[in-house]
C-alpha cells in the first residue's frame, strides 16, 4: 500500500492515506483536546490564528502536551515512516503543528506555493467529504518547471471557486491523514456549508530548512524523549544549522541548498530533475486555461479598481 501512496503523491502532489491510525474514540478525544485549546486561548495570544479567513492555534503542543502523543502515533506508524523517508529523505524535521478552522462562510484562499522542500500533513478532525473550506490543489502542479510567481499567474480566491473543476479538494472523513507538497499550487475552497471544519496541519521540512524564527523548546523535547516524535521536533541546534530563508523567494532566485540526505521533495526543486518528468496533458491544458482567464480578467480588475478608487459609483 505504501508504495502505491508514494507513487500517487509523486504523480499528483498530494495523497490521502485514509483513517489508518485512530479509532473513533481516539478521534473524539483528539478533537476534544484541540477544541479545549482553541476555547481557552486568548485572541490576543501570539499563537492565535486569525488570518485570511481561517481561525486556529499555532504551536499546539505548547498548549497541551497530549497533542504530541497523537501525532507520535502517526509519524511512528510503519507506512507513514516509509512514506516520509522516501519523500523528505533523512533527518527531516517538524517545525509546525497547528489547528486550522474553516468557519461557515469562509471565502477561501488564493492559489500559492510555500517553502522549498516543505510537505504538510493534514489530519481531518471531522467529516468533510465534500471539501467545504478544504485545501484546493492543482493536481501535478508540483511538476511545473517554473514557479507560479515566475509564470506571473496570480489567482485570486474567486478564481479558485469559480473554476473549481480544475482543482481537487483535500477532503476526507474524520481521522483521515493526507499529505501535500507545498510546491504544488494550492489554496482553499470557500466553506459554503453551515458547519465549521477543523484540521491539524503538521509542517515537515527537509534537512537544513526551517520555518519559524525559533525552534521547539528544549524542555518540551526532553519531557517527551521516550516518544519517537521527539527526534523529529526541530531543536535549537537544527535552527542554528538551518537556512534562515527557506521560503518561496529561494525558489524564484534559484538559491536552493541541496544535500545527499534529501528526498523527493527537494528533487522537484531541481530543473534537471523536472525536465525528465512527464507532465500530464490535463495539467498543461489547465495552466493554459488559467493563463487565458487571467489575461482576460486583468484589464477588468484594473478598471474596477480605478473606478472604485475614483468613486465613480
Amino acid at each position: 500500500m505504501t508504495l502505491k501512496k508514494i507513487n500517487l503523491f509523486k504523480k499528483q502532489g498530494f495523497v490521502n492515506f485514509g483513517s489508518i491510525i485512530f479509532s473513533k474514540k481516539e478521534c473524539k478525544e483528539f478533537k476534544e483536546i484541540t477544541n479545549h485549546i482553541y476555547s481557552a486561548i486568548s485572541t490576543k495570544h501570539p499563537d492565535f490564528i486569525q488570518d485570511l479567513g481561517v481561525l486556529g492555534v499555532n504551536n499546539l503542543p505548547l498548549h497541551d502536551k497530549e497533542i504530541l502523543k497523537f501525532i507520535n502515533k502517526i509519524v511512528s506508524h510503519s507506512s507513514i515512516k516509509c512514506f516520509l523517508d522516501d519523500i523528505l529523505g533523512k533527518n527531516y524535521k517538524i517545525w509546525d503543528i497547528s489547528l486550522r478552522r474553516s468557519c461557515a462562510g469562509d471565502m477561501g484562499l488564493y492559489m500559492h506555493q510555500d517553502g522549498v522542500g516543505q510537505v504538510n500533513m493534514v489530519i481531518n478532525l471531522d467529516n468533510n467529504t465534500n471539501g467545504a473550506g478544504a485545501s484546493a490543489i492543482l493536481p501535478s502542479s508540483h511538476l511545473i518547471l517554473k514557479s507560479q510567481a515566475q509564470l506571473k499567474l496570480k489567482m485570486p480566491k474567486l478564481f479558485t471557486n469559480l473554476f473549481s473543476i480544475l482543482f481537487k479538494p483535500l477532503s476526507g472523513s474524520e481521522g483521515d491523514i493526507s499529505f501535500f507538497s507545498n510546491k504544488a499550487w494550492h489554496g482553499r475552497f470557500s466553506n459554503k456549508s453551515n458547519e465549521d471544519h477543523d484540521v491539524i496541519f503538521v509542517g515537515f521540512f527537509p534537512k537544513g530548512y526551517s520555518y519559524y524564527d525559533n525552534s521547539w523548546p528544549k524542555d518540551l523535547i526532553k519531557k517527551n524523549s521516550t516518544l519517537y516524535i521527539s527526534n523529529l521536533l526541530a531543536n535549537s541546534s537544527d535552527y542554528r544549522k538551518a537556512l534562515k530563508k527557506s521560503n518561496t523567494e529561494c525558489r524564484e532566485s534559484g538559491d536552493i541548498y541541496y544535500d545527499v540526505d534529501h528526498g523527493y521533495s527537494m528533487d522537484i526543486e531541481s530543473y534537471d530533475y523536472l525536465i525528465k518528468e512527464r507532465r500530464p496533458s490535463k495539467l498543461i491544458l489547465s495552466v493554459f486555461f488559467i493563463r487565458c482567464m487571467i489575461f482576460v480578467s486583468d484589464p477588468l480588475r484594473i478598471a474596477y479598481k480605478f473606478i472604485k478608487a475614483n468613486k465613480f459609483f
